[in-house]
């Protein structure tokens, strides 16, 4: 079924904390055909594999029992050619051989593959040049060698916030910002005594629902994104609660002395909160763009060119300014918000 269409491959690597091994995979996303069931399962099935099943005795009939149509559809698939323990060094000759006979094994020659994606890794866009240079001979098309869209959005997103640990800071100033943030949230989330500090603050707010305060993960894409949009949206709550826990005589003495931690850890200001809304209203498009480029659904990463060419048209040269309105409750707070989101929309 490779011939039917073109493939692209993709590959990445982890390491297991506790088994303390590395495993490879290698998918292969393509067009190809398929049947639907009746039970509403839906397989691909090779021309070759179909014609040995239709050449047996009574297939033909109780196969038409059990599918909607024996006439194929063309769906989107996605196999998994490899799985395995990797324990060589992952160098990028290795890790190109090993797709090389990945690809090989199930029988994807090199000339049905139109492009391979990988991560930001240097090995494994090493990788990439080695499939392609060992494969040179058996291709009558260049192999499209990309670099994941989900890695490279997160990358430049955190970049232009700087928050990258890994490139330049183009924005130390919004960095420090975001950095302060983080560290009232993780006290927010971690500590008892300041969990009820905020939940006396919803409490006489008035609030009918727990609030549920989110905390960026290092290991998880977008999560820097949904810290800031939540604590946007519980604005007013948590600036009242922060500066109840930091006041002379608050939470936040006792666990400094509970925690041995001189450091008197500062506060977002009026200012830093004007630039949580900005980032927030100017990385909104970039989170989007990123949950579909994780989606399963995407079979080739060319396909997401139009999306590249939204972002670089929604990179305007100034931020959406919000209002907050999370210290405004009932029917009014309501309308208040309908009538923002309404202009937003026409602008």
């Amino acid at each position: 079924m490779w011939h039917n269409s073109f493939v692209a491959s993709t590959s990445d690597f982890w390491h297991h904390p506790v088994w303390k091994k590395s495993y490879g995979a290698v998918i292969a996303n393509l067009m190809t055909k398929g049947y639907r069931f009746k039970n509403g399962l839906f397989l691909a099935v090779s021309n070759t594999t179909i014609k040995k099943c239709f050449k047996r005795n009574n297939e033909v009939d109780e196969f038409a029992d059990v599918v909607k149509s024996t006439v194929p559809n063309t769906h989107r698939c996605q196999a998994l050619l490899n799985f395995e323990e990797f324990d060589k060094p992952k160098t990028g000759n290795n890790i190109g051989e090993w797709l090389v006979e990945a690809h090989d094994t199930v029988g994807c020659k090199p000339n049905y593959i139109t492009s391979h994606t990988v991560d930001g890794a240097f090995n494994a866009t090493a990788s990439q040049h080695t499939l392609e240079w060992v494969t040179s001979d058996e291709r009558s098309q260049k192999m499209v060698a990309e670099n994941c869209d989900a890695h490279k959005i997160n990358t430049t997103a955190k970049q232009a916030s700087g928050t990258s640990k890994h490139t330049t800071n183009l924005n130390p100033e919004m960095g420090a910002s975001l950095h302060t943030l983080h560290l009232v949230i993780a006290k927010l989330c971690n500590y008892k005594a300041c969990k009820d500090v905020l939940r006396n603050v919803s409490t006489e707010h008035e609030r009918k629902k727990t609030l549920q305060i989110r905390q960026k993960m290092v290991t998880r894409w977008g999560s820097d994104y949904d810290e800031v949009e939540c604590a946007n949206i519980n604005q007013h709550d948590v600036d009242t609660a922060l500066k109840r826990i930091h006041a002379p005589g608050g939470v936040n003495e006792k666990l400094r002395i509970q925690d041995g931690d001189e450091e008197v850890a500062n506060i977002p200001t009026a200012q830093d909160w004007n630039k949580y809304q900005q980032y927030e209203g100017a990385m909104a498009p970039m989170r989007v763009y990123s949950i579909a480029a994780q989606s399963a659904q995407v079979i080739a990463h060319e396909e997401l060119f139009w999306g590249r060419a939204t972002i670089e048209q929604l990179s305007a040269p100034f931020f959406l300014m919000k209002e907050n309105l999370s210290k405004k409750l009932g029917s009014r707070g309501g309308a208040d918000l309908t009538v923002r989101s309404l202009q937003c929309l026409h602008l």
